[in-house]
């Protein structure tokens, strides 16, 4: 809450038994950042995820105003201690909202594995009245919709990650290892929709395909449900890839790879003429060898 800083939650499970295997859940979140708290870790041990699963609510809640630089790394989010079966977290993985900013879910080499969750695996957004807009929020690193090991679908039941209500300037992804892995889901991969919703990115990740075998590449279909990436309801200025390093491999997906769709009630002006699609390979394997519609 106010003014809690630099404080950590490392190594535990939440919502679930000791075992880490049986449904305990909490009736309301796993984990609440709330209120200006900043600064504060969410992660799992060295070699060992912390599990946030079984709960009524999210997995992990990020709100309000001053609400920053918080991190979330390393856990399983939907999942048992195994990190292969679906421990859901019914209204989703992890929230950030009103006003919240700054925020990091997944780190480089130190992602989460959020799958198995009612709601979206990673909603930014969701702004309630009296909130304006949250901002410069990075997702990155984390599988979304697999086991740990990337190998099976566990589908988060809305979709991969949704971005939406005034959420502006938000990272999906990154270059190299700061790239997700979302496959599996019920909805579209990445949906990005609103009017107030401008200046996303969505950059080098992998949507759609999983690992056949535990140590193998990410060459597999495990598509999402719906489209690849979504952009819809007036949003504006989404970069969808952008320098050759930072294009997103998008296939195998039960959708359009991607998908600009708007309503005719807009005005010109409004339509989605600025986003851009750059250097992204859409329907092939991620080296362009192989087509994966």
């Amino acid at each position: 809450g106010e003014g809690s800083t630099s404080n950590t939650v490392a190594g535990n499970y939440i919502g679930l038994s000791e075992t880490g295997a049986t449904d305990l859940g909490n009736t309301g979140n796993g984990v609440t950042i709330i209120d200006g708290a900043s600064g504060n870790s969410v992660f799992g041990t060295a070699g060992t995820a912390s599990v946030i699963a079984g709960n009524g609510g999210y997995g992990v809640l990020i709100t309000d105003v001053g609400t920053n630089a918080n991190q979330v790394y390393r856990n399983y989010i939907g999942l048992n201690a195994g990190g292969n079966a679906a421990r859901k977290n019914d209204k989703g993985g992890v929230l950030v909202r009103d006003n919240a900013s700054n925020n990091q879910i997944g780190l480089p080499g130190q992602g989460n594995t959020i799958s198995g969750n009612g709601g979206y695996g990673v909603a930014v957004g969701q702004t309630l009245p009296g909130y304006t807009a949250l901002y410069s929020n990075t997702v990155a690193a984390n599988l979304i919709g697999l086991n740990a090991l990337g190998t099976v679908a566990l589908e988060n039941s809305l979709g991969g990650v949704l971005v939406g209500d005034g959420a502006n300037s938000n990272a999906i992804g990154g270059a190299g290892s700061a790239r997700n892995v979302i496959a599996g889901n019920g909805g579209a991969g990445v949906t990005i929709s609103g009017t107030a919703v401008l200046s996303n990115t969505v950059v080098g990740n992998l949507i759609g395909l999983r690992r056949a075998t535990a140590n193998g590449a990410f060459t597999t279909v495990a598509g999402n449900k719906g489209d690849g990436v979504l952009i819809t309801a007036g949003a504006k200025y989404t970069r969808v890839g952008g320098s050759e390093a930072e294009g997103n491999t998008i296939a195998g997906n039960g959708g359009y790879g991607v998908y600009l769709f708007t309503s005719i009630f807009f005005s010109t002006t409004d339509r989605q003429t600025a986003n851009v699609i750059k250097n992204n390979f859409i329907g092939v394997s991620a080296d362009g060898s192989a087509a994966i519609g």
